[in-house]
C-alpha cells in the first residue's frame, strides 16, 4: 500500500494529487478532486475510465426508476413540479452513500479503525456487508485507491483495491449499486490494463466486483472470467474511441461560439 503514497504527492488545500505512474519516464499525472474529478498531463486533459464507460446507454432503466421516484413523491403529497425532480435527491443520496461506504472500506483496510456512522440504516448495511466479506476473506492488500494511467492508450482512473487473492494479483472494485452491471466489466478491464502496463512484473489476472447490498447488508462477489478480458478491454477501447470523437466534436462547436 505504501507504493501509492510514495508515487504521489497530495495537496490537501487544493484537493489535487500528482503521481508518476512510470519510473524514469518523466510522466506526471495531475488529478484534481474538486470541484470535479479531472486528470491532466501538463495541462492536457486525460479521459477518465468512468467518463468513457458513462457513454453506455442507461436511459431505459433510469427512466423507469425516475418515474418511480416521481410517483413516490406524488403519493407523499409533493407538488408535481417538485415530484418531477425527486429522483435528483435520491440520486445524490445514493452517490453520497457510495462515497462514504468506499471511504469506510479504505480506512478499514488501512487500519485506521473507522467507526460505523449512526443514523443511516442503508449506509450501515453497506458497511456491514463489507465487514462480513472482508473479515471472512484472506485478501492481502497491495494498493488502496490506486491512481492509474495507461501510456499506451492515454486514459486514467482510480481503482478501489489491488490485492493478492489465492496467490494471484487481483483488481477489485467496490460497488453499492443494486446489481452488478455490464459496464463494470469494461471499467475493471481498463483498470487492469493500466495497472499491468505500470507493473509489468505483476500483471492483473483476475478482476472482481465486491458489491455491498445497502438493503440486506449482504455482500456479493462477482469474478469476471479471465478468458473474457480481451473482449472486455477491446469493448472499452472502442468506447474510448467514441468518447474521443465526441470530445473533438464538442471542442469544434465551442470554437465556433
Amino acid at each position: 500500500m505504501g507504493e501509492n503514497k510514495a508515487a504521489s504527492e497530495k495537496n490537501e488545500a487544493l484537493k489535487f494529487i500528482t503521481f508518476r505512474p512510470y519510473r524514469g519516464r518523466g510522466i506526471e499525472v495531475k488529478f484534481e478532486e474538486n470541484p470535479y474529478h479531472r486528470y491532466t498531463i501538463n495541462g492536457r486533459k486525460i479521459l477518465s475510465v468512468t467518463s468513457v464507460t458513462g457513454l453506455l446507454d442507461k436511459s431505459g432503466p433510469l427512466m423507469w426508476w425516475a418515474t418511480g421516484e416521481m410517483a413516490k413523491a406524488i403519493e407523499a403529497g409533493q407538488p408535481i413540479e417538485e415530484a418531477r425532480r425527486a429522483y435528483l435527491a435520491t440520486k445524490k443520496e445514493a452517490a453520497d452513500l457510495g462515497t462514504r461506504a468506499h471511504q469506510f472500506a479504505q480506512d478499514y483496510i488501512e487500519a485506521k479503525n473507522p467507526e460505523i456512522p449512526e443514523g443511516d440504516p442503508k449506509l450501515q448495511n453497506a458497511i456491514l456487508a463489507f465487514l462480513r466479506l472482508w473479515n471472512d476473506s484472506k485478501i492481502k492488500p497491495i494498493a488502496v485507491e490506486k491512481h492509474l494511467y495507461s501510456k499506451d492508450w492515454d486514459y486514467a482512473g482510480r481503482c478501489d483495491l489491488v490485492a493478492t487473492i489465492g496467490g494471484r494479483t487481483a483488481l477489485i472494485d467496490f460497488k453499492t449499486s443494486k446489481a452488478v452491471y455490464t459496464e463494470f466489466r469494461y471499467q475493471t478491464a481498463a483498470y487492469a490494463e493500466a495497472y499491468s502496463e505500470m507493473k509489468p512484473k505483476t500483471p492483473i489476472k483476475n478482476r472482481y466486483v465486491f458489491r455491498f447490498d445497502k438493503e440486506t447488508g449482504e455482500p456479493e462477489i462477482v469474478k469476471f472470467p479471465p478468458d473474457d478480458f480481451m473482449a472486455d478491454i477491446n469493448a472499452f477501447l472502442n468506447l474510448l474511441s467514441v468518447k474521443r470523437r465526441e470530445e473533438k466534436i464538442k471542442d469544434k462547436k465551442n470554437e465556433k461560439t
